[in-house]
Parts: C-alpha cells; sequence; structure tokens
C-alpha cells in the first residue's frame, strides 16, 4: 500500500536539495522514523543533443535542428525556452 502527502512550500529553492522523513502514528504512539531520502525541487536541465545542419541556405538564414533526448533530465519541470548561439 502506498500513501500519497502533499507538501506546499513557496520558498523552495531550485538546486538545492530537500531532506524528508516520516514517521507513522497509532493510538499506542509514534513509530521510528523511516529512512530519510533527498529530493531536489528542481535543477538545471541536461544538454540538448548536438545541433546540425537541416538543409541548404540561400543567404538570407541557415536552418538549424537539434534533438532532445528523451531520457535527458529536465530538471523536475518543463522546458520553457532554447536559446541559439552562434558567432
Amino acid at each position: 500500500m502506498t500513501t500519497t502527502a502533499t507538501i506546499s512550500a513557496p520558498t523552495l529553492l531550485a538546486d538545492k536539495p530537500y531532506i524528508f522523513w516520516v514517521k507513522t502514528r497509532n493510538a499506542i504512539g509514534l513509530s521510528a522514523f523511516s529512512p530519510q531520502i533527498a529530493i531536489y525541487s528542481a535543477s538545471l536541465p541536461g544538454a540538448p543533443g548536438d545541433p546540425f545542419r537541416n538543409s541548404g541556405t540561400n543567404g538570407n538564414f541557415i536552418i538549424v535542428d537539434w534533438t532532445v533526448n528523451p531520457s535527458s533530465n529536465f530538471g523536475g519541470t518543463a522546458l520553457t525556452a532554447y536559446e541559439i548561439w552562434w558567432n
């Protein structure tokens, strides 16, 4: 059997571990603590795959694609943007 509890804390910091452990209670009293677990609220996402040239150019633009590794770590939150850098 699994029990889920949601903890809402608006001041959690990204890339910082939070330590959790649990006790149970009945009419007699409290149990010993469960083992601890460290959980990150969010962290930096993993890097995308190598960029590659999609098609030819006409002098005005170049199309560049990249892959997102489906097993990559998104840091515990949805990706919101990509930044494309060049020189």
